[in-house]
């Protein structure tokens, strides 16, 4: 016992003498660590514009916020296997909603994050010097978005995340205070929406980027919104409370006429957005990067760096492309027979043990009715109208525009 206390003093000893005269070890210098200050270089604008399309990832996906926005409405409703956060969801009395099983944290905990990343952006890029309108206004695009996202899920929402009303905040703080929803609306939604508009390019910067046209999208998209919020024709209360009134004066049909004019303006000048011939051209896997798609939350099955998250192992959350799981029959509970009287029954499909492209989860189901109920006859449509070119495809006053129809491809342009 004392060979061996006499023996680890002595090694105790080396070990500091020599590292005392080491001091450049303990020079830390942290790679993995990024500081408020990072967002003032050129890197640091860029790695945070890459986290905001990064962000979708967190919310389209999600499973669980495709199950607080689509279970219980009439297109989907709980499956099988449902655990308490869909039941509840469904609003069918299978289970109580609260703060726990409603999920809503999906959305929530994906927009705040981003929204402060993108004010640090807007804030200390001017710092640099050198980064450009259109850079600033991707982050301008993304902060309007997340905010347009959560007032139509939450009402009013917080502006101020602890250093002032659309500051980026570097201290943690436990409390908040909810703006109103004409707020949120007019403070950061639109405001951003516009200058976004103004400074965005035509074309994409990467593929999949913020664009003029997508902007435009969601700023007619707020605004017929808020218009709608302001006329409240079902009467449905608003939190916090607010007069439904507006604070630059202006009423529902004013913002209507607004959403009308920037939308017009997106299908004068669409850039290089385009329809596709058929549904089925928007949809089927092999073109999801089609001229149709203004934006999206990407995913990769070639890299797992670029794509966030494992391409072999589904974790069942973000950033997991994993909402499709959810609705996703258990084809393993088909039943086979080898005698005719019913017996010798086996699992007529097994799973593999490999499944990179996801599993049956049973979560979620189609509604009955559109199960059960089909049109009695198939819509007839107009010889003229079927001859319509597809770039007159249009809803509202600017269908009405389209006088007199056309009667051969030609005559429209």
């Amino acid at each position: 016992m004392k060979t061996f206390n006499i023996k680890f003093f002595i090694g105790a000893a080396f070990i500091s003498m020599s590292a005392a005269g080491c001091t450049d070890l303990l020079e830390e210098e942290p790679r993995a660590i990024y500081t408020p200050g990072y967002f003032q270089t050129e890197r640091g604008v860029s790695g945070g514009l890459t986290s905001m399309y990064a962000h979708l990832r967190y919310i389209y996906g999600n499973a669980y916020y495709y199950n607080a926005t689509l279970t219980g409405t009439d297109e989907a409703t709980y499956g099988r296997d449902a655990d308490e956060n869909f039941l509840a969801m469904d609003l069918s009395g299978r289970a109580a909603l609260n703060a726990n099983n409603s999920r809503a944290d999906a959305l929530w905990g994906a927009a705040f994050p981003n929204i402060n990343t993108a004010s640090g952006i807007i804030k200390s890029a001017s710092a640099v010097g050198t980064i450009s309108p259109a850079l600033i206004a991707e982050a301008r695009f993304f902060r309007a978005f997340d905010y347009f996202m959560l007032v139509q899920t939450f009402g009013g929402v917080p502006l101020d995340l602890g250093s002032g009303e659309l500051e980026f905040n570097t201290s943690a703080i436990r409390t908040s205070v909810r703006n109103t929803v004409p707020e949120v609306y007019t403070k950061a939604v639109f405001p951003d929406l516009l200058i976004a508009v103004n400074d965005l390019p035509a074309n994409p910067r990467v593929v999949g980027g913020a664009t003029k046209t997508l902007a435009r999208l969601y700023l007619a998209k707020a605004y017929l919104t808020y218009a709608w919020w302001l006329e409240n024709p079902n009467n449905i209360p608003t939190y916090p409370a607010a007069p439904r009134t507006d604070p630059d004066g202006h009423d529902a049909r004013w913002y209507y006429q607004q959403a009308y004019d920037v939308a017009t303006a997106g299908i004068d000048s669409p850039g290089p957005f385009r329809l596709q011939p058929t549904y089925y051209d928007v949809h089927v896997g092999t073109n999801d990067r089609n001229s149709e798609m203004l934006m999206f939350a990407d995913h990769t099955e070639s890299s797992e760096l670029y794509n966030g998250g494992s391409i072999t192992f589904g974790s069942g959350g973000s950033p997991d492309n994993f909402a499709g799981w959810m609705m996703t029959w258990n084809y393993t509970n088909i039943r086979s027979y080898t005698n005719a009287n019913g017996t010798g029954g086996v699992n007529s499909v097994q799973r593999e043990a490999a499944q990179a492209l996801g599993r049956p989860w049973n979560r979620m189901a189609p509604t009955i009715g559109p199960s059960k109920t089909r049109l009695p006859t198939k819509p007839t449509i107009p010889a003229t109208m079927g001859r319509l070119p597809r770039c007159t495809v249009a809803t509202g006053p600017r269908q009405a525009s389209l006088t007199p129809p056309c009667t051969t491809p030609t005559t429209c342009q």
